[in-house]
């Protein structure tokens, strides 16, 4: 299977990429090991399968946590601290590898937006095959995507512009829904990201249900719960492209009264391709999250330890956290005053 790293960056991106990066042809069985890198560097197959294994519950005792696979990725992504950079990489048939060091990748990075922004959409979905490949692997329910750091995803605002939550609001639809209210429906595509504005929702697993039959009421067990701030929907924009995971596993129905705002993923596919600038902080934000998620799995299996409180680690999710509440609240006051963009955005207020 081909590469995913063709379908999504350019020819200019490759051109680059394979200009400056280091190419290896791996016979089977040959192991990479990350850690034996004398610069940190990112790791990719471009071609072939592979198998990613990782020390558990004791350094020396390396188990396979993913037996096959392809796009398979170790080591360092500048921006992402979890997940992928303590793995090891063992080829299953012959494999052609991309070796970058981390330092070139940061200053590419840095100095073209439209490369950092294809090459987070990249990650995020090669992420997203690799947890695909572990639910599969360990028989974990997909629902597990939508129970843990989900409110992660509300991370968004620490990295979009003013300009880009001005254009949310703009396109955007304000909805204020009853209790009680289904706002996704399991076997339904998901259609639009949803901000929570205020009141609070459930997101609900579902069993004995098909695709033409309404879940039963017993049969419905809360996984998690979203309230002001969080979002719904995001994992939307890496589906057509990564289509290892279902992403219409679940229901959610609101609690009580809720204020959403909900933006049509057509509107958003459209602004991802002609706003870079939009593309590369959303697409980085997503790779942030699967790189959370599928760290937080692997924590829960005991290949990771549980994270340490470190400070500094602790200081920048204080920070982040701080701008995160600070831009939806400035969000906020720009749907209250129903002010975009020097226009006036007139909603029907109960």
């Amino acid at each position: 299977m081909e590469s995913l790293l063709f379908h999504i960056l350019s020819g200019a991106d490759l051109d680059w990429l394979f200009a400056v990066a280091n190419l290896q042809n791996l016979e089977p069985n040959q192991i990479i090991d990350q850690s034996h890198d004398a610069t940190p560097c990112f790791h990719l197959t471009l071609s072939g399968q592979a198998a990613i294994a990782m020390p558990h519950q004791h350094p020396e005792n390396l188990k396979e946590l993913i037996p096959l696979i392809t796009n398979a990725l170790i080591g360092a992504v500048p921006g992402l601290e979890n997940g992928i950079s303590t793995a090891v990489l063992q080829a299953k048939t012959a494999c052609q590898l991309l070796s970058i060091d981390l330092a070139q990748l940061m200053a590419k990075m840095s100095q073209d937006k439209a490369f950092a922004a294809h090459f987070y959409q990249f990650v995020a979905m090669a992420i997203m095959q690799c947890l695909g490949a572990l639910i599969q692997q360990f028989q974990l329910n997909p629902t597990v995507l939508y129970q843990i750091n989900v409110k992660e995803a509300s991370h968004l605002f620490a990295e979009l512009q003013d300009s880009h939550l001005d254009w949310l609001i703009a396109v955007g639809q304000r909805q204020q829904l009853p209790a009680e209210q289904i706002l996704q429906r399991v076997y339904r595509p998901i259609e639009a990201l949803h901000i929570v504005l205020d009141g609070a929702l459930s997101v609900d697993a579902t069993t004995h249900s098909t695709p033409i039959s309404p879940p039963s009421q017993d049969s419905i067990q809360e996984i998690a719960r979203l309230g002001r701030g969080d979002l719904f929907g995001e994992l939307r924009s890496l589906q057509d492209n990564a289509r290892s995971l279902p992403m219409h596993i679940v229901q959610v129905q609101t609690l009580r009264e809720t204020e959403i705002l909900s933006i049509p993923h057509w509107r958003i596919a459209a602004k991802l391709l002609h706003d870079t600038d939009f593309a590369l902080h959303y697409y980085r934000t997503l790779a942030q999250l699967m790189a959370g998620k599928y760290h937080t799995i692997l924590t829960k299996l005991g290949f990771l330890p549980s994270q340490q409180n470190q400070a500094g680690t602790s200081d920048r999710l204080l920070a982040k956290v701080a701008k995160v509440e600070a831009n939806f609240e400035w969000m906020e006051q720009r749907i209250q005053s129903k002010v975009v963009i020097g226009r006036e955005i007139v909603w029907s207020l109960k």
